[in-house]
């Protein structure tokens, strides 16, 4: 039976409106960017002052679209709906300063945080966002040379799938095997 107080987020909607603002900033900071370089680009001489002026405006839709990369639109920076949040307990195991991947979101050391608790996995990329996957709703659990370490998932809130280092992963698979009841092979 899967626990209601990770999945009741479908009713939890963001209290502002800031998404819908959020939305029409991103679209209009990239395509301000891209345009001013094109038009140096056409004039034929160095990028002018008006890219350098631009960055600080630029960055931030450029994290809004690496939070739409790891989750989907509806849980978002962009979206109406707000992601599940850790419990407010002190985590089994937490990894500081790591690596991962959510979905189409890359981020490399030290970017990356895990905390393992006995309910699930809270990971959080610094400047993108945070998530909490509850262990009810992980699915599987592979390791491959080439794939990595993957954890495959359910969840409506984060994409799948999700890569951690090797560390995470023999504490989440420990976890998630003794919750099913199944014993764990060195």
């Amino acid at each position: 039976m899967e626990d209601s107080r990770f999945l009741s987020s479908r009713e939890r909607v963001k209290t502002d409106r800031r998404y819908l603002f959020y939305r029409w900033y991103a679209v209009l900071a990239v395509v301000a960017w891209n345009w001013v370089g094109i038009q140096g680009f056409l004039s034929g001489g160095p990028p002018g002052i008006s890219m350098l002026v631009l960055v600080p405006v630029v960055v931030p839709a450029l994290f809004m679209c690496f939070n739409l990369a790891a989750f989907p639109f509806r849980y978002s920076v962009f979206g109406p709906l707000v992601r599940s949040k850790a419990p407010d307990i002190n985590p089994l195991k937490s990894f500081q300063g790591s690596w991962g991947r959510i979905g189409w979101c890359h981020a490399s050391v030290p970017f990356v945080k895990y905390a393992i608790y006995s309910e699930g996995l809270a990971i959080s990329i610094r400047g993108v966002g945070a998530a909490f996957l509850p262990m009810t709703l992980i699915e599987s659990c592979e390791s491959g040379f080439l794939r990595g370490n993957r954890l495959g998932h359910r969840s409506p809130e984060i994409r799948n799938p999700i890569s951690v280092p090797r560390g995470v992963f023999n504490e989440v698979r420990m976890l998630w095997m003794q919750g099913r009841g199944r014993t764990v092979q060195a």
